[in-house]
């Protein structure tokens, strides 16, 4: 029910045109197809006079360079070369919209985007589709861009391969599937990892010069497959510059901007966060999906709910009623998970802070503060405990919300971030690096309800995968058979078309008139190996046919010519099909009307 397209990147990487000073003038991609071996049907473009001119292609792909529409340069009787629509390039097209046991011709054909500055302009050219036949239109050569599929069903009792992720080291909370792509292309039994390229694009933390560890605003911006088994082996690459369709976007952020105090916008590639797809490769693609995390829009903006993976967040243990906050902007610069541990000490922590200027509420306002504060909790950064192997335990501050000067649990906010510690001589400078959120207990009935000691609350903010971070999966080993699979599914055999009457759209076309058309059918469902013989009703052997398909290949095409190569009479037939690998065996009728 579907055909899977894919080939290599030379053309868009290796293209070079002699005529313009050898610059690489690649633009694109377009896959042709058709049911005649010359490709007559997919030419329908016509220029003002009628005159065929272009094919339709069933799926073009072109860089996204801003060339893109109608090519209004070097045109030919008022048709112009289409160029694309600016979608980005890929290696791989699943055409879903054809019927079992057809003949299909496909020819994927590079384009250039011409010579417009050259007198009135060279119109764009493609490659040629090279078919070449014998006087019986028979294939006798064709080009590397060229194939020749006809869809078919699975054979009787043929597993599909799978695969396992055997090994998982994730801090980032974005998800990588791999599936299988192209079941005929894969590696059995071969392990792959998948590591992530990360661009640190600034600190987030500008008190002074001032710098903590844990402040760097990270972005996804590209990443590597390596075969494992294969040595380690570098199978598949994106990179900000080298990639499939939109995967990677560029912006100029605003909000980083604005809040390292930059005069110029920071440009920056990065991964879209929505699923996204790599390129085929080894018969594999990743679908991947919320890369970034997130990260908004504008500075000062509401934070929305995917701004939080609340899926991982919330008691550990414990169940009390808690309030947590995220603050408007800088909670992007330390997107990570934090543990408000609770225990029986009154001073479990105190407040570290000897510069308390600078300090900004939710909001990103003032605040009213109250420093040297003991609290019976602390909050620990779990992401820099598993990054470094040390533990970050984050300050906090209260926010006197009912302004009575000292912290009452269950009124007032406390304020979670960063400490940035400098050495100035013998001393240390100890302040206030951003505000990353905030938690309160204004919904606890009383004090009874409160955490008690060895609660946990796990607050994980959408991150992006680090460097340390990586996915490592296996192709499994194939099952081809599953032998009472094959038996029990060899019931579904069947002749199409039953009955036959002259001719098919299986068929492949003819355009000579003075050659006779193929004609043929198909046995569908069958084993992989088997052999199917073909009797008149009456018991005499018209035919036999010994099937050697591939394991996946579950169909198998009979021309009705006898074995002495003559053509069949009208009537019914019997046919018998037997496993080479089972023995079950199956029989069943088919007509033939002429």
């Amino acid at each position: 029910g579907k055909v899977i397209l894919s080939w290599d990147n030379v053309a868009d990487q290796l293209t070079r045109e002699p005529f313009l000073g050898n610059i690489n003038d690649f633009e694109g991609y377009k896959v042709y197809r058709a049911t005649d071996k010359l490709f007559s049907d997919a030419e329908i473009v016509t220029n003002s006079q009628g005159v065929k001119m272009f094919k339709k292609p069933i799926f073009q792909c072109d860089l996204i360079d801003s060339i893109s529409g109608h090519a209004n340069y070097g045109v030919v009787g008022g048709a112009e070369f289409y160029l694309g629509d600016d979608t980005g390039i890929n290696h791989y097209f699943v055409d879903e919209q054809v019927q079992n046991g057809k003949t299909y011709y496909y020819a994927i054909v590079a384009y250039d985007y011409g010579a417009p500055q050259i007198g009135n302009g060279i119109a764009p050219a493609e490659n040629n589709i090279v078919m070449e036949l014998d006087e019986a239109e028979e294939i006798i050569r064709m080009g590397d861009n060229v194939a020749v599929v006809v869809p078919r069903k699975s054979a009787a009792g043929y597993e599909n391969p799978s695969l396992t992720v055997s090994n998982s080291q994730m801090l980032g909370n974005g998800t990588i599937t791999p599936t299988i792509f192209d079941r005929n292309s894969i590696k059995p039994n071969h392990t792959y990892k998948v590591k992530f390229d990360v661009d640190t694009i600034g600190h987030m933390v500008r008190v002074e010069r001032d710098r903590h560890p844990m402040d760097l605003v990270r972005v996804n911006n590209g990443i590597k497959v390596y075969d494992v088994t294969a040595g380690n082996e570098l199978v598949y690459e994106e990179t900000p510059d080298y990639f499939p369709l939109e995967n990677i976007i560029e912006r100029n952020d605003r909000n980083i901007n604005y809040l390292m105090s930059q005069t110029a916008p920071i440009q920056t590639k990065f991964y879209r966060s929505d699923q996204i797809l790599t390129d085929n490769f080894d018969g594999i693609q990743l679908i991947m999906e919320g890369l970034n995390g997130y990260l908004p829009a504008q500075a000062y903006t509401t934070i929305p709910e995917t701004g939080i993976n609340q899926e991982n967040t919330g008691w550990i243990t414990g169940d009390a009623n808690i309030n947590t906050t995220v603050s408007n902007y800088d909670y992007y610069g330390f997107p990570y998970t934090y543990d408000i541990v609770f225990t029986d000490n009154s001073s479990a922590f105190v407040n570290r802070l000897n510069r308390t200027t600078g300090i900004r509420n939710l909001d990103g306002g003032s605040g009213n503060f109250i420093f040297n504060q003991s609290f019976s909790f602390y909050v620990l950064n779990q992401t820099a405990n598993a990054l470094t192997g040390v533990a970050d335990t984050m300050e906090m501050v209260v926010d006197d919300i009912n302004l009575n000067g000292t912290f009452d649990i269950l009124e007032d906010r406390i304020i979670v971030g960063p400490a940035v510690v400098r050495a100035i001589g013998s001393n240390y400078l100890i302040s206030w690096g951003s505000t990353v959120f905030g938690f309160d207990f204004m919904n606890v009935e009383d004090v009874s309800k409160l955490p008690k000691s060895g609660d946990i609350y796990r607050l994980d903010f959408n991150k992006p995968f680090f460097e340390s971070d990586s996915i490592m999966f296996t192709i499994d080993d194939l099952i081809e058979v599953d032998e009472n699979k094959l038996n029990d599914s060899m019931d579904d055999i069947k002749v199409v078309p039953n009955p036959y009457i002259m001719t098919n759209s299986m068929e492949p076309s003819v355009r000579n008139k003075f050659l006779n058309q193929r004609r043929r059918i198909m046995f569908t469902n069958i084993p992989a190996q088997c052999e199917i013989m073909i009797f008149t009703t009456s018991g005499v052997l018209v035919d036999k046919i010994e099937v050697e398909n591939e394991p996946s290949d579950g169909a198998v095409h009979w021309d009705l010519l006898t074995k002495e190569d003559l053509e069949i009479a009208a009537g019914m037939y019997v046919y018998y099909v037997k496993s080479k690998r089972t023995g079950k065996e199956k029989t069943g009728l088919f007509a033939i009307i002429k």
